[in-house]
């Protein structure tokens, strides 16, 4: 739920992370660019630090984060090295994942960036699957993919070198009883859920008074 991780950003960071809809990904693979154009329809999605996707496939949720997307990867700093990487709780192949995310962000930046090209491949633009701790059940998959979004924004890699993530992005990374998160969660999107209810009700009654 893309509320409750943004309801614990702090403001500066809120230009740092851009969110994607849980239907982002599955609505691009399976229909095509243009039915997600408008999608980031007055967002440059290149101004991000860092671009969150979730990813559901085969009843499974997976975390893809591109990392860096505006930047090019000729000298960068550790810190600036543009990257995709997959975070999945039961360590399954990405299958085509990564060349999914690359061929957006060619059509995006074509649509976005109309003065030059940038054409994404696997050469400017890698990928990295990183050993993430893992889910011991069949069914957290969707908790641990709000804990590694939070994670990540709180203590954000500050190298994205292969050698670099693995010291950061690895079984160590953090420990967490689900249990605990989930109840979190579900207390978060229930006050979350309230706020929208309160914020709707006073939308409608200053209708109502410009009306009367």
């Amino acid at each position: 739920n893309n509320r409750y991780i943004q309801s614990n950003l702090k403001n500066e960071d809120k230009k740092r992370f851009y969110f994607f809809s849980s239907f982002f990904y599955n609505t691009l693979s399976s229909k095509s660019f243009e039915r997600v154009k408008t999608w980031t329809k007055g967002e440059d999605i290149f101004s991000y630090d860092f671009l969150f996707v979730p990813i559901n496939q085969s009843f499974h949720w997976r975390l893809a984060i591109i990392c860096n997307p505006g930047k090019t990867i000729d000298n960068p700093l550790p810190k600036d090295l543009p990257i995709i990487l997959a975070l999945d709780s039961l360590c399954s192949p990405p299958s085509t994942i990564f060349d999914k995310l690359r061929q957006y962000l060619t059509q995006e930046w074509r649509a976005k960036k109309k003065k030059e090209e940038r054409v994404y491949d696997s050469h400017n633009f890698p990928d990295f699957i990183p050993t993430v701790p893992n889910q011991d059940n069949s069914s957290d998959c969707g908790v641990f993919l709000l804990k590694y979004v939070e994670e990540f924004c709180i203590n954000t890699p500050n190298d994205f070198t292969p050698e670099g993530l693995r010291n950061k992005l690895n079984e160590s990374w953090f420990k967490a009883d689900m249990n605990t998160v989930r109840e979190e969660i579900k207390k978060t999107i229930k006050r979350l859920a309230q706020t929208n209810e309160v914020e709707e009700d006073k939308s409608d009654s200053e209708d109502l008074d410009t009306l009367t």
